[in-house]
């Protein structure tokens, strides 16, 4: 019984310990099932990382390709191709890691890369059709240059180098340094240059040179100046291409000079806007006349709009100073503000434009605008940075600035009278005579002359029947003048030459002239006439009749008067004075007197009522502009940068460094980027101080400068980029040296869908 409840309680005892080893063992399966687990997660992490540095080693390894690509582009590339990305092979793939990694570059230019002069494809740049007017090398309005004394500088070295009026350069060059133009030069008449020999050649051409005449100075080694105590000059011209000389003028340029377009004008009226002070002034595409640019001129000096941003949106524009038979320009006069001329380029036309934005501050790539001048007007720069560019139609670049041609003038009959007339020889002081006299140019309504002309200034009829008159008397002789000043411009009028010229002179008078009094003789009408230069002549009128309520005519240009040469043009009558005096002799009158003998007495009377001028100009053509002249200092806010084409065929351009040699600007470009027509050059130093010389033309530029946007990508999935700034130019020169500086910045990852406007 014992036993039998012994083998109860044994095999009670394995059953619980088989139940113990079967949990034991289901607890070590789940252990082990986890571990396997955790060794699959663990492997599969382990894969994901290895794949995950693959993936970034791939991305790594394309970015490097992309910049090593844009790091090795060849200068002769750079200097030919404005793209930063050039020489880059679009659509590149690249291998790494058996992962095709698809690389990009792209334009990440923030503002204007900076640039060198380039010539380009070598063409020219520089045409000048005629000579430097040396002659009318004279004060600009605006100017505070010693202009006199280089001009007295040019005829000198004109005359040692045994020129003559006929041959005056038509590129002339005077300073301490010398001149840099890349491209081209042709000058149908010589180029003349005076420079410090130790500076190199006077003008220094990268291209052809090519001049019609020879004076043995531009391709010859003339040493102007020698002297022992006075540094040695060169007039030397210098070219890395050809160098022709004495080519014949028509060999040079064709008389009419090379086939350029000048754009249509504009008909839609232009406004003249407003002042922002502080901000930016707009002014839109349009025709801008005579009022409306001297309106401009006031707003560009100094103390009207000043600290602003004068911004002429992108269009057609037409600047017409001053009718076609005078002369006018638009002036840049102030240093507080600036000037752009087409789309902006680094700022943004809600604020003022700043001063780190130029010389580029116009857009280059953009359509600009296309200026065309009326036939007589210029543009005149003395201070404030002025940045224009121009626009193309299709593949035709339209000129920036480009002038009307010469216009025919018919002949023109015109009038003015003087704003002052003043008692002159004869009259009592603070007599009523005396203070009449300023009333000479007063009239009667209704009383126009039947032959006073239509052009000029209209015949007074203000006072209606108020006449005043200037009345004087006296007994058998005596003399009165009035002097007469301020003759206003016609409408018309011009420095054409004169065909006629009348005083002329409405009065009522009495007992003036008796035909057969011995004194006749001496009963005349004298006009004295002192041009404002100081040169004086008489004309006379030697007879008139007993009345003048019919005008009486003098006349100047009379072949018995000294006048003739002297009364040469309107402006000569506009800025001269003229007297004109009344010779009064007459007849005694004779009463016989009761007391038996004859008593004689002569009372004369002059009451003068109206004087003016009538006066012919000759038929002519429009005279050429004054020289666009630009006042150069890029170092303090004085720079004028034109990009595109200039053609005024007819204009002399004037060009005055005004910076200092120990202090150049940090970044220069050239006056002139892209090609140039104009009738002569100058380019001088305005004192006798050296003076920094910087590029003056360039048929193009060569970015010196790139900031370009690396992309790698996989089957159209962007996976990183970077930003990579690149400087290829050696400081201190304009050679170009590709990636001589290179600086990468913004290295990020991603994994978005590529699209143009993707960014990780």
């Amino acid at each position: 019984m014992i036993a039998a409840r012994r083998r109860r309680a044994v095999r009670g005892e394995g059953g619980y310990t088989l139940l113990i080893v079967l949990v034991a063992c289901g607890m070590f399966g789940l252990i082990v099932a986890s571990l396997l687990a955790m060794v699959g997660t663990d492997a599969l992490v382990g894969s994901a990382y290895a794949n995950s540095d693959a993936g970034k080693r791939a991305v790594d390894g394309g970015l490097q390709v992309g910049i090593g690509t844009v790091k090795s582009v060849g200068s002769s590339t750079l200097a030919t191709s404005p793209d930063p990305c050039a020489g880059f092979t679009p659509n590149l793939q690249v291998p790494i890691e058996n992962r095709p990694i698809d690389v990009t570059c792209a334009d990440a230019t923030e503002a204007a890369p900076k640039s060198i002069p380039s010539a380009g494809d070598g063409s020219t740049v520089l045409t000048l059709l005629r000579e430097w007017d040396i002659a009318a090398v004279t004060p600009a309005p605006i100017s505070d240059g010693d202009v006199p004394t280089l001009g007295q500088r040019v005829q000198g070295l004109v005359s040692f180098f045994g020129g003559t009026t006929a041959d005056n350069p038509g590129l002339i060059h005077i300073a301490d340094q010398p001149l840099k133009i890349y491209g081209g030069v042709n000058v149908r008449q010589w180029a003349l240059a005076s420079t410090l020999r130790s500076s190199g050649a006077g003008i220094a051409v990268t291209g052809s040179y090519k001049e019609g005449d020879s004076q043995a100075a531009a391709c010859g080694t003339a040493e102007p100046f020698f002297d022992l105590f006075v540094p040695q000059r060169t007039g030397v011209v210098t070219a890395t291409g050809t160098r022709t000389c004495n080519a014949g003028r028509d060999n040079v340029v064709p008389a009419a000079g090379p086939n350029y377009p000048v754009p249509a004008a504009t008909t839609t009226p232009g406004t003249v806007p407003a002042c922002v002070p502080g901000g930016t002034v707009t002014f839109a595409p349009g025709v801008y006349n005579p009022a409306q640019i001297l309106q401009m001129n006031l707003m560009f000096s100094e103390g009207n709009c000043d600290g602003v941003t004068f911004w002429f949106e992108p269009g057609d524009y037409a600047f017409n100073a001053a009718p076609d038979s005078t002369i006018g320009a638009l002036y840049f006069n102030d240093s507080t503000s600036n000037f752009v001329f087409g789309a902006p380029k680094g700022w943004t036309s809600a604020t003022r434009a700043p001063d780190a934005v130029f010389p580029e501050a116009c857009d280059r790539a953009a359509q600009g605008v296309a200026i065309v001048l009326g036939a007589t007007t210029s543009v005149v720069h003395n201070k404030g940075a002025v940045s224009m560019c121009g626009r193309t139609d299709g593949t035709t670049p339209v000129p920036v600035l480009s002038q009307k041609p010469v216009a025919s003038l018919p002949e023109v009959k015109w009038a003015t009278e003087p704003t002052t007339a003043t008692a002159g020889f004869g009259f009592v002081a603070g007599s009523a005579n005396a203070t009449n006299a300023g009333r000479v140019a007063a009239s009667i309504a209704g009383e126009v002359p039947p032959s006073y002309p239509t052009d000029g200034k209209p015949y007074d009829v203000s006072e209606g029947s108020t006449r005043l008159t200037s009345d004087e008397w006296c007994s058998w002789a005596c003399a009165r003048s009035y002097i007469l000043r301020g003759f206003e411009a016609p409408t018309q009028g011009s420095d054409r030459p004169l065909t006629s010229a009348f005083v002329k002179i409405r009065a009522a008078s009495t007992r003036v002239v008796d035909t057969t009094s011995w004194t006749v003789g001496r009963t005349r009408v004298q006009v004295h006439f002192t041009r404002q230069d100081g040169q004086a002549c008489i004309a006379i009128a030697h007879t008139y009749p007993t009345s003048m309520a019919s005008p009486i005519s003098v006349n100047l240009l009379d072949p018995s008067s000294n006048c003739v040469g002297v009364v040469r043009n309107q402006r000569d009558l506009e800025l001269g004075t003229i007297e004109v005096y009344f010779m009064l002799n007459a007849q005694p009158d004779c009463t016989w007197v009761w007391w038996g003998y004859w008593t004689c007495e002569s009372i004369l009377t002059l009451s003068v009522d109206y004087m003016w001028i009538e006066a012919t100009s000759a038929a002519a053509t429009s005279p050429d502009p004054t020289p666009m002249a630009m006042q150069i200092d890029a170092a303090n806010r004085r720079s004028f940068n034109i990009f595109g084409r200039v053609y005024l065929p007819r204009t002399q351009i004037d060009v005055k460094w005004r910076g200092s040699p120990t202090s150049p600007p940090a970044y220069e470009l050239p006056i002139f980027v892209g090609d140039v027509v104009a009738r002569g050059l100058i380019s001088s130093g305005p004192d006798e101080y050296p003076r920094h010389i910087g590029p003056l033309a360039a048929r193009s530029l060569t970015p010196a400068s790139r900031r370009v946007l690396i992309q790698a990508s996989v089957g159209g999935r962007l996976l990183g980029s970077t930003i990579v700034t690149l400087s290829d130019l050696t400081p201190g020169s304009t050679t170009l040296t590709p990636a001589k500086e290179l600086v990468t910045s913004n290295w990020n990852y991603c994994n978005i869908e590529l699209t143009p406007t993707a960014s990780c």
